[in-house]
């Protein structure tokens, strides 16, 4: 379309939806006509946060072409070109600034704080100064390789710039569908899992009772780590655990926030009646900090004391006594379902993670319904007639 004028526009015919015709001299002044005929002076340009925007400068014939260009020229002056970027000339590190504002605002802290040092450590240092549309898989994939021993930082890393280009192709910084690192095929992370055997758990329990009462200034912390063991709560969600948030009664805990979000929680009666034991007089935390009126925040000396008369060796933390409590409830039969809102997961994927206790309940579920069938359909129940032929050679020995 040649230069906007009030010929142009007077000639401009409406159609079934809008027509926007956009002058040839002025980038992003256009006049848009809508079916109705309503003719409109337009202006189009990203803000500061990359996001499009159309503002309408006013409708003619009441304003003229040359004052909505006028208009116009004010409208896009005052914002200078660096503002209006395309991925073809955004770079990483400008782009990681709306991202961090847009998306990484609405995760957790600890998440957000995580992704920050992976961007700062691995990411800008290699791609940073490289325009949006310029990176290649061939760049991503020798960066990756660079941390590839790290299988969980590799896992991660390619995890974020995924979901970086997915809120590029939002912003309309890049077509939709690019991404240099989705067709990068990264091994899962594997499980690193570690669990309390039966007689862990005991000694475990004997070492908590020793150093509660040999230690000094531990009363808090053992408390906190016996509640853990009682609940298979999170650590953060225990350790900022206060009266207000617990009903003895219906062995129920109202978390106002949690990994998940806010969650009504339910506990066992053991758990219940040890928070009772421990209520706080004065309705505040159960597990109190140093500091007046704030939480623990800080329990590892305490485990590793434990840990150490327990003599328990290799990587344990916390959410190791989480997924050994997770790993007691799938070994007794506990339904993963009735698990999974036990422990507050959003996902069933994340109850099932323990591999070996799924495996067995996978198993156990393949041998319920063989029995059921095999009895439907007049056959010997395989397991009843392995249980008479144990039964015979016995009676034979």
């Amino acid at each position: 379309m040649p230069r906007l004028n009030d010929r142009a526009a007077t000639n401009a015919r409406p159609s079934d939806a809008d027509l926007i015709l956009w002058d040839d001299q002025l980038a992003g002044f256009g006049l848009r006509v809508k079916p109705s005929g309503v003719r409109s002076w337009i202006a189009d340009y990203r803000d500061d946060t990359g996001r499009k925007v159309r503002a309408t400068l006013g409708r003619f014939p009441a304003m003229g072409a040359a004052t909505a260009r006028r208009e116009a020229l004010k409208t896009l002056g005052e914002r200078p070109p660096s503002k209006r970027r395309d991925g073809a000339t955004m770079t990483l590190a400008q782009f990681w600034v709306l991202f961090d504002r847009h998306k990484l605002a609405r995760l957790k802290p600890r998440t957000r704080k995580d992704r920050a040092c992976m961007w700062t450590l691995h990411l800008r240092p290699a791609l940073g100064s490289r325009p949006l549309a310029s990176i290649t898989t061939a760049d991503v994939n020798e960066l990756l390789t660079k941390v590839w021993s790290r299988e969980g930082l590799r896992f991660n890393l390619r995890r974020l710039l995924v979901s970086i280009y997915r809120q590029a192709a939002l912003m309309g910084f890049v077509p939709p569908g690019f991404s240099p690192a989705s067709s990068i095929k990264v091994p899962p992370i594997r499980s690193r899992l570690r669990f309390l055997a039966v007689d862990e758990w005991m000694r475990f329990g004997q070492a908590l009772e020793e150093v509660q009462r040999t230690a000094r200034g531990v009363e808090a912390s053992c408390n906190a780590i016996r509640f853990i063991c009682l609940s298979g709560f999170r650590k953060v969600e225990a350790l900022t655990l206060s009266a207000g948030m617990v009903d003895t009664a219906a062995n129920r805990v109202t978390l106002p926030d949690s990994k998940t979000g806010p969650q009504e929680r339910n506990i066992p009666p053991e758990a219940s009646a040890f928070l009772a034991g421990i209520w706080p007089a004065d309705g505040g935390y159960f597990f109190p900090g140093r500091r007046i009126g704030h939480p623990l925040v800080d329990v590892d000396k305490t485990l590793a004391m434990v840990l150490g008369r327990a003599g328990i060796a290799g990587r344990f933390t916390l959410h190791t006594i989480r997924h050994s409590w997770a790993e007691t409830a799938l070994a007794n039969d506990v339904n993963p379902r009735v698990l999974q809102s036990l422990l507050g997961h959003k996902s069933l994927r994340s109850t099932l993670v323990y591999s070996h206790v799924r495996d067995r309940v996978v198993r156990q579920g393949a041998a319920t319904v063989g029995g059921a069938v095999a009895r439907a359909l007049g056959m010997a129940d395989p397991a009843a007639a392995q249980e008479e032929g144990s039964a015979t050679l016995d009676d034979s020995g």
